[in-house]
């Protein structure tokens, strides 16, 4: 496996003799952590050695990104260095420079350019450019699998974890019902809520779709005031349940 490794602001770019890929930086070692091998075995004449790879990529994202406090950019180098002997190990690198505007300023742009022979040298190399970048590489709480997030506070990845569903989609759906489980106000705003929207939904007359569309305004005003504490627990619910005409109709 000949491989030549570019390295720019966030991204990491492959080139082989078929083709060019791009991914954002850290995406590499997420799949090898994760064996997800059938995209990477495309472009990659990879070694068989699979689950050792498993484990060496996921080892590597432990010591620099497990947690959510990642190590410092000057630690985590020193760790690659430290891990890997980086220092000793002797790539065939170059840089490339070329030119960009960004809003009608002109800007260079510097990549660093490395020739391999390994996916050990691939994943050593993309590590210690994800912590120089300070990327927002974290565990999904959902599949337990690592993954470039969107952002640093991200929990769950959008891996498909059902047939139909992603690890976000079904992860942030089983969160807020756990939530609700514990917090007795907010299930009944939301049975309430639900309830009510599902009359709207059944609604024929303008009178009775107006006046639905207020009540649920008046439930978001009240769940609002109640998250931010400024109404307890026992008014929020007295308000939720004892609401207008619901209350009558009882």
């Amino acid at each position: 496996m000949n491989l030549r490794v570019e390295f720019t602001g966030e991204k990491i770019i492959i080139h082989t003799e078929k083709k060019t890929v791009e991914y954002q930086l850290g995406t590499i070692t997420c799949m090898i952590s994760a064996g997800e091998w059938d995209e990477l075995l495309q472009f990659l004449e990879a070694q068989k050695d699979y689950k050792n790879l498993e484990k060496y990529a996921t080892n590597f994202l432990d010591k620099c990104f497990y947690g959510r406090e990642k190590i410092s950019k000057i630690n985590g180098y020193m760790l690659c260095d430290s891990e890997l002997n980086l220092c000793n190990k002797n790539y065939i690198s170059n840089k490339k420079v070329s030119g960009r505007m960004i809003q009608r300023k002109a800007d260079l742009v510097v990549s660093d350019i490395y020739l391999i022979d390994s996916l050990i040298d691939l994943i050593n190399l993309e590590m210690m450019y994800a912590v120089i970048n300070d990327m927002p590489i974290n565990k999904c709480k959902n599949c337990n699998k690592y993954f470039v997030a969107g952002n640093a506070a991200a929990l769950f990845c959008d891996r498909l974890y059902t047939e139909d569903k992603t690890c976000k989609q079904f992860g942030g759906k089983k969160s807020f019902v756990d939530k609700l489980k514990k917090d007795e106000a907010l299930l009944r705003y939301e049975k309430v809520y639900q309830a009510t929207y599902y009359r709207l939904r059944k609604a024929e007359t303008q009178a009775e779709i107006d006046a639905l569309n207020k009540r649920l305004e008046d439930l978001k005003n009240w769940r609002v005031k109640y998250k931010n504490g400024e109404i307890k627990a026992k008014p929020f619910i007295e308000f939720v349940e004892g609401y207008g005409w619901m209350k009558k109709e009882r």
